[in-house]
């Protein structure tokens, strides 16, 4: 029998983990279940009989498995084999415990898929330092795949919209032609007619719509040529002010606008034409989930993000950011549609009511600028997008002001 432990040992490296302990030895189990547990390990199970093992771990989440080789019935060895089939998801990392270290027990353990050894008779501290290390790179392993998984989404959403913006760029050339022609045969005909006759307001109601058409198209434009900017050092609170007052108009009397800036300047790199159009878009956003009115609150700030932060479900580059948050008071936005708010093209809205490419520009500004957006809303609770921009070296610290 092993020695106890002693009562003073490291605390776990990860206290939540989910360990399973096999050994045919009961008072293997024992001890080893005690210095897991003196440790700080709070989930930690075990067993006598390796024939459960596969079972178990294919039934429940595992992000440990602490194996003896040599069992009667089934070995390690067929444990590891039997693991193998599992899918790969539900494969956890194995610690293998044996008093066997040759080195052809140790070669057919780590073809097995084994990640390190503990060699009996062993230390509490170096069995917990051996757990805490393999736990370290299972679940650094872990948060890498679902960085790399929203990285790739994130590269599909751009590819998405580089070919969008490629398609829209020529269509929308030959429909300007189009729209200039109509326009312009429409025009003299109504300058050619009496303002009485019926005709004459028919013909305006054309022009009304040609506009309209007109705007869409160089929405469109603007979509397709996002790549084709003049990016430049921008104060950020400055065109926010500027870009509210063009909304002003666009956002209606029955929404309240707060503005609070941060009281030191904040300088970007961005082109202050695109910074415009992202504020009046997300403006237009918000009115349109108040249509009974409501507020819509705008600020900016400065801060410094530290190595290791996600933000809206990614991992944000550390450094100094300006900061700009948009929220609204608004119907909220339900998970399925948010989950593709930014995707071009798609709306919410009723047909005729709007084009689905509003949203999907800001994104591709703030990405084109290597900033970063996200939303954050529930039904019934109002929006808020927060933007992180890249800060110039004089955009630090200050406080906020109306």
């Amino acid at each position: 029998m092993l020695d106890e432990p002693r009562m003073t040992l490291p605390p776990a490296a990860h206290p939540d983990a989910r360990l399973l302990v096999v050994d045919d030895e009961p008072a293997n189990l024992h001890l080893l279940s005690r210095i897991l547990t003196s440790a700080g390990y709070r989930s930690v199970e075990t067993t006598a009989d390796p024939r459960t093992v596969p079972a178990r771990v294919a039934e429940r989440a595992t992000d440990l498995l602490l194996l003896d080789l040599h069992m009667p019935h089934l070995d390690g060895f067929g444990v590891l084999d039997q693991l193998a089939a599992l899918p790969s998801s539900r494969m956890p990392p194995v610690l293998v415990l044996t008093g066997d270290a040759t080195p052809e027990a140790r070669r057919r353990a780590f073809q097995g898929g084994a990640r390190d050894f503990i060699t009996k008779p062993f230390e509490p501290d170096e069995a917990l330092l051996r757990v805490g290390n393999v736990l370290d790179a299972h679940f650094l392993q872990r948060r890498l795949q679902a960085q790399n998984h929203l990285l790739e989404q994130q590269l599909q959403h751009a590819d998405r919209l580089e070919v969008i913006g490629r398609l829209t760029s020529g269509i929308t050339h030959d429909f300007n032609n189009l729209l200039t022609v109509a326009r312009g045969n429409a025009d003299m005909a109504r300058q050619q007619l009496s303002r009485d006759t019926p005709a004459h307001d028919d013909l305006g109601q054309a022009l009304h719509a040609l506009d309209a058409a007109s705007a869409l198209a160089r929405r469109l434009l603007g979509f397709s040529r996002i790549n084709a900017v003049q990016p430049q050092r921008v104060e950020l609170n400055a065109a926010v002010r500027d870009a509210l007052q063009l909304s002003g108009r666009l956002i209606g009397q029955a929404i309240k606008v707060e503005a609070e800036l941060w009281q030191r300047p904040l300088h970007v790199v961005a082109d202050p034409r695109q910074i415009d159009q992202v504020v009046m878009n997300l403006a237009a956003n918000a009115r349109d989930a108040m249509p009974q009115g409501g507020t819509l609150r705008v600020s900016t700030s400065s801060r410094e993000v530290p190595p290791g932060e996600d933000g809206g479900g990614f991992r944000i580059m550390p450094g100094r950011y300006a900061v700009m948050t948009i929220a609204d008071t608004g119907e909220g936005i339900d998970p399925a549609a948010r989950e593709r708010i930014f995707d071009p093209f798609f709306t919410t809205k009723a047909e005729g009511k709007g084009t689905g490419l509003g949203l999907s520009i800001v994104y591709a500004i703030v990405k084109q600028a290597s900033g970063y957006i996200w939303v954050e809303s529930e039904p019934g609770r109002g929006t808020v997008f927060t933007l992180y921009l890249p800060a110039t070296a004089d955009a630090a610290g200050g406080t906020a002001t109306g």
